[in-house]
């Protein structure tokens, strides 16, 4: 539990300090999955919903682009100590 802790918080800074002048609303969610392989594993998933809002269309593409490229970096940064 507590790696999803520091995942949270992470993901916290990282979208703060990344969002310069974009709108974004993000949405986390701890949800328990049961991964059916040869033995049936129960671990955690984090479920992320996100909104880029802009002014045109073509303005919230470009902030969910930079937005996806954020939470691209800060999970790819994670550590699972």
């Amino acid at each position: 539990m507590a790696f999803f802790k520091r995942a949270g918080k992470r993901l916290e800074q990282g979208l703060v300090g990344g969002a310069g002048e974009d709108h974004w609303e993000i949405n986390l969610c701890l949800a328990p999955v049961a991964l059916k392989l040869e033995d049936e594993v129960d671990c955690q998933s984090i479920w992320i919903w996100f909104y880029a809002k802009a002014s045109t269309h073509d303005r919230a593409l470009a902030s969910r682009e930079r937005l996806l490229q954020v939470l691209s970096k800060v999970m790819s940064e994670l550590s699972y100590d």
